[in-house]
């Protein structure tokens, strides 16, 4: 449903907008959205906060002023008296203005659609945003003489709009590979990153960076059945609200429920932790034990990780330690797990190669080809003894020695990743030994993610290339990250 809340900022001097829509009053979500704005505006100095004197509003202008000190910036908050809205009379005027904005906006879809939308609706909500949004870019002020958006970024808006609530088609940029990239939805506007936000189902709302008209502008069904709201929306490219129904208690099975004993203690935190441990731990113990009184049986152990890494780092060189009792050998025509033992990546050990063409592993265009459970487990094997045979010739990974003291080093959660990959002609089956990440801090530095180069500098090089008459060359590393020395001695299991 639309949210009777509504959130606006404006900047006096050059009347630029902000509303938001929200579905509950929290002074941390409002703290946090007036910070945003203002760092939008670009005003890194001593800002004057001026707000209506109510609770949640004043506790939410505190929290900015939080914000802005935490990095180095001056905020005077500007509480409004009671009773008086000479502070913030210019807000309150705007209001009625971007209300009366959005009506128009419905009024239009619902006289195109031919449907009539609900008071609370959330296209009333997104409607308000649109609202603000063709204010700042198209309303030209008295006061300034041009567009708010205009006196902020210091150029006029160029760009391309479509009608609120048409039907296009967006790009989503996350679809996959062989699927269709375009995909139709209903047109809701813009967000500040100049992205389309087009809504393709009822719970999915996708970022484009390019839509397209179609020859059918107006889907009343879709527009009626829209469920998400602004306030659901995430920074990323994607968002989907999932609603999972709640099922009723059922009065024959509450009766059956054991009430608790009078006089028992309500266990602690830790207690608990405790018992679920010695609990996973005898659990652990029994099948193990089993599987070693009946080898012929195939027993699935799911081992729970006792090491998980405290600081993030980047592993180039693996040394892998295996701790096990008994060599195992394999009889002939079994899987073998023999990590040293040198593999074939080709899928001929497993289908013929008319059965490899008929299933389709030489035809690029019709994706990766379809194979059962069994097939697909034994492209996995192979596809990881391949893996271990090429980080064993990288010299990555090494047998654990003797000498070697493992209680002192770091120990590293790993898994293996599979994918599908058309080389040379054919689909095969790709594995990859990957580390888990694990990320400590609020903070991110060259200790714990690889640094990229941004944008702006590609751009700089090329315009230096170009001035300089210098040329450039491009030269790609194979495996770059697996070529540094390692600097820590780390063992993974």
């Amino acid at each position: 449903t639309a949210s009777n809340c509504l959130l606006l900022c404006i900047d006096v001097w050059s009347k630029y907008l902000h509303v938001q829509p929200l579905k509950n009053k929290n002074q941390g979500v409002i703290g946090e959205i007036i910070a945003e704005f203002l760092g939008g505006l670009g005003h890194y100095e001593t800002v004057e906060l001026a707000f209506d004197n109510e609770p949640v509003l004043a506790a939410g202008a505190r929290m900015t002023k939080l914000i802005r000190s935490n990095n180095g910036l001056h905020t005077i908050l500007q509480a409004g008296k009671f009773y008086d809205k000479s502070r913030t009379s210019l807000a309150e005027r705007y209001i009625q203005t971007v209300r009366a904005q959005a009506k128009t906006i419905i009024s239009h879809v619902q006289d195109r659609a031919k449907i009539v939308f609900d008071e609370q609706h959330v296209l009333q909500s997104w409607a308000l945003i649109h609202a603000c949004w063709l204010l700042n870019r198209y309303h030209v002020t008295s006061s300034t003489g041009m567009t708010a958006y205009l006196s902020v970024k210091g150029r006029p808006y160029r760009g391309r709009v479509c009608c609120f609530g048409e039907t296009v088609h967006g790009l989503d940029p996350l679809q996959a590979k062989y699927k269709s990239q375009w995909r139709p939805g209903v047109w809701l506007g813009k967000d500040n990153m100049d992205h389309d936000l087009v809504m393709v189902n009822d719970n999915e709302i996708v970022r484009c960076k390019a839509v397209r008209k179609t020859g059918e502008h107006w889907n009343s069904e879709l527009l009626l059945s829209a469920a998400i709201g602004p306030w659901d929306m995430k920074r990323g490219v994607h968002t989907k609200v999932e609603t999972k129904a709640i099922p009723a208690p059922v009065p024959e099975l509450l009766a059956d429920v054991p009430s608790k004993p009078e006089g028992a203690s309500k266990a602690s935190k830790g207690e608990k932790k405790k018992a679920q441990a010695e609990a996973r731990d005898a659990d652990a113990d029994d099948v193990l034990q089993y599987a070693r009184e009946h080898p012929e049986e195939d027993v699935e152990i799911e081992v729970e990780n006792k090491f998980k890494a405290r600081h993030t780092r980047r592993v180039e060189e693996v040394e892998i330690y295996v701790e096990d009792d008994e060599e195992v050998e394999a009889e002939e025509g079994e899987d073998s797990y023999d990590w040293n033992q040198t593999v074939s990546t080709k899928n001929e050990a497993i289908l013929s190669e008319a059965e490899m063409k008929r299933r389709g592993f030489y035809s690029e265009g019709g994706g990766p080809p379809q194979v059962d459970a069994d097939e697909l487990q034994a492209l996995d094997q192979q596809a990881m003894l391949a893996e271990d045979e090429r980080l064993n010739d990288l010299t990555v990974i090494a047998n654990l020695e003797a000498n070697d003291d493992v209680e002192e080093a770091m120990k590293l959660d790993t898994r293996i990743v599979f994918d599908w990959r058309y080389r040379s002609g054919c689909w095969v089956r790709r594995a990859r030994l990957v580390a888990r990440e694990f990320r400590s801090g609020a903070a991110s530095s060259i200790d714990t993610f690889s640094p990229t180069s941004p944008l702006s500098f590609i751009k700089l090089l090329m315009s230096l290339s170009v001035t300089m008459n210098l040329m450039i060359s491009v030269m790609d590393i194979s495996d770059a990250f697996l070529q540094v020395v390692q600097k820590e001695f780390v063992v993974i299991e």
